[in-house]
């Protein structure tokens, strides 16, 4: 598999006009593009985020400007035009103030793949269960599917984190003490309850009606010959409907009223007999009254019009109103029995599922969960003051339920348990950054788990200065996690970065190829310029092994290596209190007038003093008796002449001198020329720039300025200093140089 990412953006955060060359992860599935800091990386990864997030492109500052861009990673591309949240491509900020990671993430982390997929097979069948009982109750209640669950789990009062296997449950434990009334299929849940009849509910002098409604009822019942205190009208409705459900009479029997003389011999006569007394009670004069004003309060709009209608049909669904809680569930164990699937067997089935879920979740429990390495692993690598732990793994596994994230903070013997947004007011900026890594790992871990699952599909994940900010053995500990997922093969691993240490480190440790090592900065017209970098590991060790046997001759690129070797050997001398030749060697990148000066240097001179601190061969040079002066201005100027190579070293250094001596040069005259004292020890530049800014011109002044803003004070070049010099472009180097040659000489580069 061999994919390689391309693209071009435009007004995307920031990228005007941008474009990716191909980077080709056949050769190896890890790059890396260096760039100095507000240049590209963080747009360029926020644009590859909003793909993996299927969201819209935008422009940070000019909004109304149409944000574009056309992506292509292997067979896949990618478009403004076409949003669409993809698995493929995933971003690793350098560092987000709110982040979280999917809850996916963790949970697939949580069981084995094998117990997961069982439980996902289980699950789905069971949801698809659920589906269809829930899209019954829809159908039967009135209520939408959205608010379906909630409004059941709120009319049993259950906890507010209860799924449909608590409801089920729930139900299941109801109906065992529950008798149907059919009087409940004449309405649905929402023409009893809804907006509009709930300010009826609320309204005391409505419910006042009501209750003076049954106290009525209840009164005339106590002279009934059928009914009682203890026998009312909605205990005769609930057993018609239990003999009509389980018929006594078919074994013989007889039911005996009160009076000792009136016999119910079958189903049909009880009924018939109910039905005239509660016609008879429900018409009373003495509830007219009451009946009236529940009536002028039910007729005032659409909802308690209907409602109005069902007591009308069904009168003793009043005396249901004084325990609107118990109505409600009611209804739902009503609804439950009748739906068109089968409630019976959909409980039975559950206690299947079960039984299986269970078997899953002690056999995940036996082995150590893939979660707990991923977190292991942090901690072996990571000293932090903080553990994580999942509190409702059960749940997380087996209920398909987001898993909750908790902490432990330790301090001395004692520890704190707290939540991640308490953790982050009192973590160090490095150790937010170290949870923030955390959080990112698991999203990584799933991202490896897919990408081993499906060998035939390839992934792309996008680190954006991921070790910003971390000291250096955390550095390494990052290093170690990013040659993880490199171990992947069909995951591509894209680093971006502005610090040039560990842009080193990243390419030496994860062998990237010098063809995937890129560097992109902004050229003379203000665009963005993406060119292979290399690897500049032995950068001095190639410019010295160039030079270091002495045969230079007429070589103008030995040249230039000679010269750019000058800040090398200084820092080499300092090191090694090597102090005499330390001191001649600053002289060429200081302007100075004691002897030998500045001016008066040649380059067999130099080649001397490299002679007495280093084991160099004898020089062999065209014209060794030329200052090294005028060396440094030949070549400066034959540079402005070349085609601009931002990762030429070399190039840079050159210029940075010949603009620090041509700056000092022309300091010098000036300070002179008004009498001002030279003699300076440390930081020359910075001491002769403010002494001269009062006799400079304005514009001759912004140039000093940006001199001193630009160049290294004393270009310092090695191991860890010289990433100013790389950071700066070329084209702003040879920019400067021209002008400070004018300065110095009054004349343009030759």
């Amino acid at each position: 598999m061999a994919s390689t990412l391309s693209g071009w953006f435009k007004n995307c955060y920031g990228l005007d006009d941008f474009e990716l060359k191909p980077v080709n992860f056949g050769l190896r599935n890890r790059a890396i593009i260096y760039s100095p800091n507000g240049i590209m990386k963080t747009s360029f990864a926020k644009v590859l985020e909003d793909i993996s997030k299927g969201q819209p492109t935008t422009d940070r500052f000019f909004r109304d400007r149409p944000s574009t861009y056309d992506v292509a990673f292997g067979p896949t591309a990618y478009s403004h035009a076409v949003l669409k949240k993809v698995d493929e491509i995933y971003v690793i900020n350098s560092f987000d103030e709110s982040f979280e990671c999917q809850s996916s993430s963790i949970t697939l982390l949580i069981a084995d793949t094998q117990a997961r997929q069982r439980y996902d097979k289980i699950y789905g069948e069971f949801g698809a269960l659920i589906g269809r009982f829930e899209a019954n109750l829809v159908k039967s209640s009135g209520i939408s599917k959205a608010k379906m669950q909630g409004q059941i789990v709120s009319d049993f009062q259950l906890s507010t984190t209860s799924n449909w296997i608590d409801i089920i449950d729930k139900l299941k434990q109801s109906l065992a003490q529950f008798t149907d009334n059919e009087i409940f299929s004449s309405f649905k849940y929402v023409d009893v309850f809804n907006s509009n009849t709930q300010k009826l509910f609320d309204d005391p002098s409505f419910l006042a009606h009501i209750d003076e409604y049954v106290a009525r009822l209840n009164d005339l019942i106590r002279d009934n010959a059928l009914l009682s205190s203890e026998f009312n009208d909605a205990n005769a409705e609930e057993l018609g409907a239990s003999l009509e459900k389980n018929d006594l009479f078919k074994a013989h029997h007889v039911i005996l009223l009160k009076d000792k003389k009136t016999e119910i011999k079958d189903v049909k006569g009880w009924t018939t007999l109910v039905k005239a007394e509660l016609d008879k009670l429900y018409s009373s004069p003495e509830l007219a009254p009451t009946r009236q004003a529940l009536r002028g309060q039910l007729n005032k709009n659409v909802e308690s019009k209907r409602l109005l209608a069902i007591i009308s049909k069904n009168p003793g669904i009043i005396r249901l109103l004084t325990d609107l809680p118990k109505l409600k569930t009611t209804i739902w164990l009503h609804l439950a029995l009748s739906s068109e699937e089968p409630f019976a067997p959909l409980h039975d089935k559950l206690a299947q599922y079960r039984e299986e879920l269970d078997k899953i979740r002690k056999e995940a429990s036996r082995e150590k969960e893939p979660w707990k390495n991923v977190l292991d692993e942090f901690n072996r690598r990571f000293r932090v003051p903080f553990t994580m732990t999942v509190s409702n793994q059960e749940d997380a596994i087996l209920r398909d339920r987001a898993p909750t994230v908790s902490f432990q903070y330790k301090s001395c013997k004692d520890t704190a348990i707290c939540t991640k947004e308490n953790l982050m007011n009192w973590l160090s900026m490095g150790e937010r950054r170290a949870l923030y890594l955390l959080y990112v790992l698991f999203d990584v871990e799933r991202i490896k788990s897919l990408a081993s699952q499906d060998t035939t599909k390839e992934y792309l994940v996008i680190a954006d200065d991921v070790a910003d900010s971390f000291d250096y053995k955390n550095k390494y500990a990052i290093v170690e996690y990013l040659h993880d997922i490199c171990s992947i093969p069909n995951i591509d691993l894209l680093l971006l970065t502005h610090n040039f240490d560990f842009y080193r480190t990243a390419v030496s440790r994860l062998n990237i190829y010098d063809e995937n090592c890129f560097i992109v900065q902004r050229d003379e017209t203000d665009g963005l310029k993406m060119q292979e970098f290399g690897n500049p590991e032995d950068y001095f060790k190639k410019i010295v092994q160039a030079i270091r046997n002495g045969k230079i001759g007429s070589d103008e690129y030995k040249k230039k290596c000679l010269v750019a070797s000058i800040p090398f050997y200084r820092n080499i001398a300092d090191y090694l209190n090597k102090t005499e030749v330390k001191n001649c060697l600053t002289r060429l990148l200081h302007q100075k007038s004691e002897d030998p000066s500045t001016e008066s240097i040649t380059v067999k001179q130099l080649w001397n003093w490299l002679v007495a601190g280093f084991e160099v061969g004898a020089l062999d040079i065209d014209n060794p008796d030329q200052p090294v002066v005028g060396l440094v201005t030949l070549l400066a100027d034959a540079i402005c002449k070349e085609s601009s190579d931002e990762t030429c070293l070399e190039n840079k250094i050159v210029l940075s001198m010949a603009i620090r001596l041509g700056a000092e040069r022309y300091l010098e005259r000036i300070l002179k020329e008004h009498n001002e004292d030279t003699e300076c020890g440390e930081n020359q530049t910075h001491k002769w720039a403010e002494k001269a800014r009062p006799h400079l011109p304005a514009d001759s002044n912004k140039v000093v300025s940006e001199v001193c803003l630009m160049t290294p004070e004393e270009i310092h070049l090695n191991a860890f200093m010289y990433e100013p010099i790389i950071d700066m472009s070329d084209w702003a180097l040879r920019d400067l140089y021209r002008r400070v040659r004018v300065l110095a000489s009054g004349t343009e580069p030759a």
